[in-house]
C-alpha cells in the first residue's frame, strides 16, 4: 500500500450534541443491525465543513453494529472499530459468541473497503465511536481498531495516527510498519496493545513477521504475533479472534511473543 501522510484530527472536539436514535422503547438496540448517519450529523455543520477535504459533509454512512445481548450502561462493553476489506463492516456471525464473551461492541462502515479512498478509511475509523453517543455507555479504556488484510494496513495507520483513543489493535493478515523513523506517537503506541494475526502458511506471514519485528525492536512490548491454522488470507475462527481480544485486554504485564 502507498504510504501516505497521517492525520491527525480531534474528533470528538468537533462533535455536537447530535445522538442517534438506535435505541427504542424498551432501551438501547442489542444484535446486529445497521445505523445510516452523515457528517453533518455526527459533527454538526461546523465540525463537518473542516473535514470537507476528506468526505462530503452529506455523504450517507452506513454503519453495521454488533451490540451484545446482554449490554448494560453498568457493565459498559468496549468497542471495535472495524477497517473492511470490502462493502462488509460487520463481523462474522461465528464471532457473535467471542463478541458477547468479551463484551464488546463492534461496528464497521458498510459499502466501503479498498475502493474508498485511504483518507476516507482513516477518517471514517476515527469518527466511529460517535455513532454510538448517546444511546450506549461504553468503557473508553477499551476501545480497538481492527482491520482485515488491506484494512489491517489502514487500522495500522489509525493506530499510528491515534494511539490515544484507541487503546489496541488487531491486524488481520497485513499491517504496515513505519519507515526509518517512529512515528511522532510512538510512546502512546508503545503503551498499546498489538496483535498481529496471520495463516501459518499465508503468502503474508513474512512482510507481518517483518511488521512485528519493526514494533518490538521500537520497544513496543505488549505486541504478540498470532499464527493461525489457514493457509490463506482468510478471516480467523472465533477462537483466534479471541486470544487477540484477551492478549488487548491483558493489561498487567507485556508481552512481546509470538505463538
Amino acid at each position: 500500500m502507498r504510504r501516505i501522510p497521517l492525520v491527525f484530527l480531534t474528533v470528538f472536539a468537533l462533535a455536537s450534541t447530535a445522538a442517534f436514535a438506535a435505541s427504542d422503547d424498551k432501551g438501547p438496540k442489542t444484535g446486529y443491525f445497521e445505523v445510516k448517519t452523515t457528517l453533518v450529523e455526527m459533527l454538526g455543520e461546523e465540525g463537518a465543513n473542516k473535514l470537507s477535504e476528506t468526505l462530503e459533509p452529506d455523504k450517507h454512512l452506513r454503519w453495521q453494529l454488533f451490540v451484545p445481548s446482554t449490554y448494560s450502561a453498568d457493565d459498559p462493553p468496549g468497542v471495535i472499530v472495524f477497517v473492511s476489506a470490502n462493502r462488509r463492516g460487520g463481523p462474522a456471525r461465528t464471532w457473535n459468541d467471542t463478541l458477547e464473551s468479551r463484551n464488546l461492541i463492534w461496528i464497521g462502515l458498510n459499502h466501503a473497503g479498498g475502493a474508498m479512498p485511504v483518507m476516507e478509511r482513516i477518517l471514517t475509523a476515527i469518527i466511529a465511536p460517535l455513532v454510538l453517543r448517546g444511546d450506549y455507555e461504553i468503557d473508553f479504556s477499551r476501545i480497538y481498531i481492527a482491520g482485515h488484510s488491506d484494512g489491517g494496513q489502514v487500522a495500522s495507520m489509525v493506530m499510528m495516527s491515534k494511539p490515544e483513543q484507541f487503546r489496541g489493535g488487531i491486524y488481520l493478515g497485513a499491517a504496515e510498519a513505519w519507515g526509518d523513523e517512529a512515528p511522532p506517537k510512538i510512546e502512546l503506541i508503545r503503551e498499546n496493545r498489538h496483535a498481529f494475526l496471520i495463516g501459518a502458511n499465508d503468502d503474508e506471514l513474512k512482510e507481518m513477521q517483518r511488521v512485528f519485528n519493526r514494533y518490538t525492536k521500537a520497544g513496543v512490548e505488549n505486541a504478540k504475533l498470532i499464527r493461525m491454522r489457514n493457509n490463506q488470507n482468510s478471516w480467523p475462527a472465533g477462537e483466534f479472534l479471541g486470544r487477540a481480544i484477551d492478549h488487548l485486554d491483558d493489561r498487567d504485564r507485556p508481552a512481546a511473543s509470538s505463538d
